[in-house]
């Protein structure tokens, strides 16, 4: 027999107060660490299937589903949505403005519900005039909402924390004593994410009495291995070898390490690894990557809990932050 899914039924096989899951899911900071994990944990391997009725499909612009961030977040959202009712529809846009633009006049010819941008596009610091006014005409009729931010247009965010993503990681590494030297590898200068991850990085670096080398802080147009990799032969051949790397993303992480292993350096012992994303790909390579996570499970259902909000025209608010966590493994060395 199918059973419906409640936030009652999410409590109780996480261990946790009704009122815990309204506060996840709301973006509450009033969380502990440990109620958070139980409650991710439940949400990935929920074992029922929700006898809802068909409410119409929600339509998800990502940049780029073959990046292991936008497709385990979409899973997330995917089994959010099915169990409030809906079905998603999902377009890539690879961020070429032209076809975001055209994807989402498609979306809105095909009668969704709401529209949910992942990405592309809507990262940007300041967003092309052209893309806020295509989203604030569709807004008019049909929700939408974003991962990253629309200006001049109604579309609420739910965004990860930038700030509380370096500072989990900038504690981390001011507590080590072996770590002086610090790169940051990868991410455009464009994304306001990157952007605010890149500022916070030279800010606690300098207030954490670390050394700050700008030839350590290497930003890069790509978001994949073969980013990371490049960044990082650019870095060894300038003879600075760092005690320790932070990569943009998981993909990153993976060609920094392996121009390091070319290079006989060894992880941890010679130079340490951290990277943001906490994707599958995290306990794929080893050593397995000590990384930043955003708690897919409770991050999708938060996206679709607002998205559900803003069709049945309930008000929501207008910033929603995602808190991170880090997650140790074994590329860095330990304190």
């Amino acid at each position: 027999m199918r059973h419906s899914i409640t936030k009652v039924d999410i409590a109780r096989e996480a261990g946790v107060p009704p009122a815990t899951i309204t506060n996840i899911f709301s973006g509450s900071a009033s969380v502990s660490e440990d109620e958070r994990t139980r409650v991710e944990q439940v949400l990935q391997n929920m074992p029922y299937i929700p006898d809802v009725p068909d409410r119409g499909i929600i339509g998800i612009l990502a940049a780029d589903i073959r990046n292991p961030y936008y497709s385990q977040l979409f899973v997330s959202c995917e089994r959010a949505a099915i169990n409030n009712g809906y079905n998603l529809m999902l377009c890539n846009s690879f961020s070429d403005k032209r076809k975001e633009l055209s994807q989402l006049d498609d979306l809105a010819r095909q009668h969704v519900k709401a529209i949910v941008l992942l990405g592309g596009n809507s990262d940007i610091k300041n967003t092309d005039p052209e893309l806020s006014e295509k989203v604030r005409q569709i807004s008019a009729t049909i929700p939408v909402l974003t991962t990253g931010k629309i200006d001049g247009a109604y579309c609420p965010r739910i965004n990860i924390d930038s700030r509380k993503v370096m500072e989990l990681t900038m504690e981390f590494i001011a507590a080590h004593k072996d770590f002086r030297k610090v790169a940051f590898i990868g991410g455009s200068k464009r994304p306001a994410h990157t952007a605010a991850l890149r500022s916070c990085f030279k800010d606690m670096m300098i207030q954490s009495g670390l050394d700050y080398d700008p030839d350590m802080d290497m930003a890069n147009e790509r978001y994949d291995d073969g980013g990371g990799y490049e960044s990082m032969e650019k870095l060894l051949s300038l003879c600075k070898i760092p005690h320790v790397v932070i990569a943009v993303n998981d993909l990153t992480a993976v060609g920094v390490m392996r121009s390091a292993s070319e290079h006989g350096l060894r992880i941890p012992e010679d130079i340490s690894i951290i990277s943001f994303d906490d994707t599958s790909i995290a306990n794929m390579v080893n050593p397995r990557l000590t990384s930043i996570s955003y708690n897919y499970g409770i991050y999708g259902a938060i996206i679709m809990d607002v998205a559900d909000a803003m069709i049945q025209k309930k008000p929501v608010r207008e910033q929603t932050l995602i808190a991170p966590r880090l997650v140790l493994r074994k590329s860095c060395k330990e304190l």
